[in-house]
This record gives structure tokens, sequence and C-alpha cells, in this order.
């Protein structure tokens, strides 16, 4: 009886393929939440068309700050303030004065109290310029970043906007007290519930609008005032 041959095993080689230095490239920052909600700015209605009339009349920058209610990660913008400001047609600068005035004004309000410590949000006009943010970030400088510098002290979180003619939008959410910002933040627009208007169509609709009598003959619904057609 013919003995079988054992076969013999090669060794498997694997070959190496030396690796390329790491370098840059178009990085896409995006953020998400553990919970699955959303990050977004919400404005209502007549926010987004106050501000729209603003950098529409506007041959230069001008700004405007904001009240924001925050529920969770969702922010929304449900007023807006012009206030006095010197503006040419690339920067707006901020006064001390001028805000200190603002804010002054608003607590002579019934809800000033309230309003004042939700002013979260500033808002500005590059008019026919990109909605990029301009100058460079801390104090002793100037632009867009260096202003958000001197409205985030103290701020757990402020909102920066900017918009143009163009009809681009942007917000940039700096969370402050985490020390992170996020760019290009989504938005959307809201439409407030008018429960004066409601009621009003409410009490319209019950004075002149009755279920009238009906029957089915067949296929077809008549009321009782329509004659029967037959063949």
């Amino acid at each position: 009886m013919k003995q079988r041959r054992k076969k013999r095993t090669m060794p498997y080689i694997v070959q190496n393929i030396h690796a390329q230095r790491f370098r840059g490239h178009d990085f896409r920052r995006t953020t998400h939440l553990l919970d699955g909600s959303e990050i977004k700015i919400i404005l209502t209605r007549e926010v987004c068309q106050k501000m729209f009339y603003i950098v529409d009349e506007s041959p230069q920058e001008v700004s405007w700050l904001g009240s924001v209610t925050r529920h969770n990660m969702e922010f929304l913008i449900d007023e807006i303030f012009i206030f006095e400001q010197k503006v040419h047609s690339s920067e707006t600068r901020l006064d001390e004065e001028a805000v200190g005035k603002f804010f002054t004004e608003l607590l002579q309000r019934n809800d000033g109290i309230g309003k004042s410590n939700r002013i979260r949000a500033w808002m500005h006009s590059h008019v026919i310029g990109s909605t990029s943010p301009s100058g460079t970030y801390g104090p002793g400088n100037y632009g867009d970043l260096a202003q958000m510098h001197s409205f985030g002290q103290g701020a757990d979180y402020f909102i920066m906007g900017i918009a143009n003619k163009s009809g681009e939008l942007r917000f940039d959410i700096y969370f402050y007290t985490l020390g992170i910002k996020i760019e290009d933040v989504p938005w959307e627009i809201v439409e407030e519930e008018n429960t004066e208007l409601h009621n009003a169509i409410k009490e319209e609709l019950k004075s002149k609008v009755t279920s009238a009598p009906h029957q089915f003959i067949g296929r077809y619904q008549i009321f009782p005032d329509e004659e029967v057609l037959s063949d």
C-alpha cells in the first residue's frame, strides 16, 4: 500500500507597503450631539423680515442685537434691536457708550430685565461682501472677531450673524464656557402662534359657518333643497 506524501506548506509572506507621510486635506468639520438632537438657529417670521429690511435699506455695514431663548441646542432669536452706531462701507464699530445707552433704554420696558439678560446675538450686514467674519479675535484688535470678544465677556455663549445683499445669512455660535465655536449653524424660520388672531378666526367660523343636514342616495350626496335628477 502506497503511502501518501504530505504536502509541504509554504509560509505566507506579506509584503509591506511603506506609508506616505500624513498630509492635510479639505477638512469638513461636522458637529453631532450624542442624544440625536440638532444644533440650529430659529428665527421668527417678523425677525427675519426686519433683518432683510435692515440689509436692504443700508448701503453700509450696520449692526443690530437680538434676544435669544435657548432650549437645549435650539436658539430662538425672538426680537432684534437697532441702536446708535457709526458705520461705513466695510466696518461697523460699536461704541461702549451707545451700547450702554441701549441697555438703559431696554431696562425701562416692563420685560426689560429679562429681555436684557437674553441679549445673546450680535448681527450685522456685510453689504455686498461675503458672510465670513473679518478681523482677529482678541482684545485690542478690530473686526468682527474682536467685536465678538467684547460681547462674549462673562457670557456662557453668544451668537454672531452676518448677512449680505446677496441673500446669504450665516450664524456662528461661540460657547465661551466650553471654549468652542460652531460655524455656519443651520437656521430656519418658524411661524409664531398668534393667539389673538386664532381666537378671532375661531369665533368668526362659529358665527358664520354651520353644518347643513345631508343624505346619501346611492353614491351621491345631496342637500335637502337640491332636486334629485332621475334618468
